[in-house]
């Protein structure tokens, strides 16, 4: 793992208990919007990039229900173990994944989800492809940033293999 990953999966497992309980409510609410913007279908199946504590991963499972599947994954082990404790929903599977390399077939999913992650990441692009990789052909990728549009923008209008 290189330097930069090392420092975040430290810096999250370090403060996962607490993440998210201050700022009332601010990650639950730009990810339940995150999910209603998407709009994921019951029976479709999603998958979280840096779920963290469940901010968009639980208002995504109970969107997409028990014959959905609902998959987060995060870099951070402390973030999925917090996740795993708070997960309201048997149905939702937790995994520590690195985001550059998602270990799951092509084509799996409806809809790939990352809230407030991609500027955590060393290489976006390559996340990106990865993304589109698990997405099936007429899936959607849901991601939200902090800042204006332009950086965001550059990422998405760049050429994801």
């Amino acid at each position: 793992m290189d330097t930069h990953k090392a420092w975040v999966q430290t810096t999250f497992d370090k403060g996962a208990s607490g993440y998210g309980e201050k700022g009332c409510g601010y990650f639950a609410y730009f990810g339940k919007k995150l999910v209603d913007l998407a709009s994921p279908q019951p029976g479709d199946a999603i998958l979280d990039v840096a779920c963290g504590r469940g901010a968009v991963l639980f208002p995504a499972a109970q969107a997409v229900g028990e014959k959905g599947k609902a998959v987060g994954i995060d870099i951070s082990s402390q973030m999925i173990e917090e996740a795993k404790k708070e997960s309201p929903f048997s149905w939702i599977q937790l995994q520590q994944m690195d985001a550059e390399e998602l270990q799951f077939q092509p084509e799996a999913f409806d809809v790939v989800f990352s809230g407030f992650c991609l500027f955590f990441l060393p290489n976006v692009q390559k996340a990106l492809s990865e993304f589109k990789r698990v997405l099936k052909p007429s899936g959607k990728i849901a991601v939200s940033v902090w800042g204006d549009r332009s950086e965001l923008d550059s990422w998405f209008h760049a050429k994801i293999h």
